[in-house]
């Protein structure tokens, strides 16, 4: 947790431990979450392409890195892989 910069500072600690919003949502539930409305995950946007390139390289079958099952295998082997904020569309 001391890599986030929301633990050296009050409103950012604030926002990562007590906020009254947020919910978790595994990668699974977001797959079938898209599957009931559905829609069709377009992939994660990350700062460093090099979490990407890794995917990929880990699944060649994947190379637009669009399979939310792959990608759950994936962060579980990487856990910081999804250490920052991710953006998915």
């Amino acid at each position: 947790m001391r890599d986030t910069l929301d633990f050296y500072s009050l409103s950012g600690c604030r926002d990562l431990l007590f906020h009254v919003q947020e919910r978790r949502y595994s990668l699974g539930e977001i797959e079938g979450m898209l599957a009931t409305l559905g829609l069709d995950f377009l992939g994660f946007e990350f700062e460093s392409r090099a979490t990407l390139i890794d995917y990929q390289r880990e699944y060649p079958q994947d190379p637009a890195a669009v399979s939310l099952r792959n990608w759950s295998e994936y962060e579980s082997r990487h856990p910081g892989a999804f250490a920052g904020c991710t953006s998915f569309g």
